[in-house]
């Protein structure tokens, strides 16, 4: 389904599809999609390889890593404007095994910033566990050693599944912690479909955000059977080796050398997969996480506009300012679930741009002041310092492609001694 007024793929996006092209060609990534949604036109475009031979496709499905969190966001503020939360109110409102161990002062507001200091909670937790054991094993935890919720920062994934919970509990369906014990040794790989399927999170995502926008290829977590309908379609590029490693769409780690061998990172095993999990298991093309942004933006048709404008005002305005990120290395400022006028939207956006970004892969921003909606999506891993480059690359050349460039060009210091862009 079209997402916007079809518009030109190919020399509309002319300088972006190039530096795409020698990404591919100076082993970024083996292939990528791009969305693009200006004043409501809609242009896409593929590059290269979504595995060996296997050339990519606008439809393919393909993991948006952490690019899923802002969903989050906006399902949270969907209940706000019904009333049935503030982000203000504290997480122990909807989880009353929350508030243990030093987290009773922390709210939403803190999840959604990055500072409610939950960063350190699942560090030392088993893998293979269903969203739901790690909420209840969260809840046990306590805070990072001398934290302050609001008064340091810390790329916090764990908080997402706190805003998960809180949403499923907002939204009237009981959370899968209401001050139970949890059994945190447990594993859960073989009860991974049945969790998959009983998920109240993936399914309110579902009904809240990708049916009323008519994405119909878009998903929190990939249920067996759905695996297998793209498979069958052709718009799955899985791996699978010799060994025990079968997975879904993967990400491949980059090797700049002239034979560039495929080499899967092994975080996409399908059992993995199908756990619905709100940091980072977000899937679909780009054109639709794209069609997601542009739903925010003020010139979005109303059966296309998902928050009002003052809550899309209040959801994307800056919240947090100043506040180095002591994971990450940054000062970026945030709102409450984006970044805010970061490298993520290039040289030429305006302070408006918000957007995230996710496992140095994706990356999708919306610019309120020029009504652009961006979302992109590669299958190669490079390194944190390559990926900055071709984010900001590739953001900078759709201005340039769309004649955006009215403002100076800025600059970004990048983080950990990288240089600047």
């Amino acid at each position: 389904m079209a997402h916007g007024r079809a518009g030109s793929s190919t020399g509309a996006l002319a300088r972006a599809r190039a530096e795409l092209e020698r990404g591919v060609e100076e082993g970024l990534h083996y292939g990528a999609q791009l969305a693009v949604i200006h004043r409501g036109v809609s242009m896409e475009l593929c590059v290269g390889e979504a595995a060996p031979g296997r050339p990519m496709r606008k439809d393919d499905v393909l993991c948006w890593s952490s690019s899923v969190k802002p969903l989050v966001a906006i399902l949270l503020a969907k209940l706000q404007e019904r009333g049935a939360l503030s982000f203000d109110d504290a997480v122990e409102r909807f989880l009353p095994g929350f508030g243990t161990k030093g987290k009773s002062q922390v709210t939403l507001r803190h999840c959604l910033t990055h500072t409610a200091g939950l960063w350190a909670s699942t560090l030392k937790m088993p893998e293979k566990k269903s969203p739901e054991e790690v909420l209840q094993h969260i809840c046990q935890q306590p805070l990072a050693e001398g934290w302050e919720p609001g008064r340091r920062c810390g790329y916090d994934s764990p908080a997402w599944y706190v805003l998960a919970g809180v949403a499923e509990a907002a939204a009237g369906a009981a959370p899968a912690v209401a001050g139970a014990a949890a059994d945190a040794e447990g594993d859960a790989e073989g009860d991974a479909e049945g969790d998959a399927e009983a998920s109240r999170f993936a399914e309110l995502v579902k009904k809240e955000i990708f049916e009323p926008l008519g994405l119909r290829s878009s998903s929190i977590g990939m249920r067996s059977e759905r695996r297998a309908e793209l498979e069958k379609a052709g718009r799955l590029a899985s791996w699978r080796d010799e060994g025990e490693n079968d997975e879904v769409a993967p990400l491949y780690q980059m090797s700049r050398c002239s034979t560039r061998p495929w080499t899967a990172i092994h975080e996409e095993q399908a059992a993995k997969v199908q756990f619905p999990c709100p940091a980072g298991n977000g899937r679909g093309p780009a054109q639709e996480l794209c069609a997601v942004y542009a739903s925010l933006l003020p010139g979005a048709v109303p059966e296309r506009r998902l928050l009002r404008p003052d809550t899309v005002e209040l959801l994307t305005s800056t919240a947090r300012r100043g506040l180095y990120d002591e994971l990450q290395g940054t000062d970026t400022e945030w709102s409450l679930g984006f970044a805010v006028n970061c490298i993520l939207s290039g040289r030429y956006a305006s302070a408006k741009a918000y957007g995230h970004g996710g496992s140095q892969s994706s990356w999708a921003f919306a610019d309120p002041a020029n009504d652009l909606a961006v979302c992109c999506l590669c299958n190669g891993k490079p390194g944190p310092e390559q990926h900055y480059r071709r984010v900001g690359a590739v953001s900078t050349a759709i201005y340039e492609d769309l004649n955006l460039c009215s403002s100076e060009p800025r600059s970004f210091t990048l983080p950990g001694g990288m240089g600047s862009f």
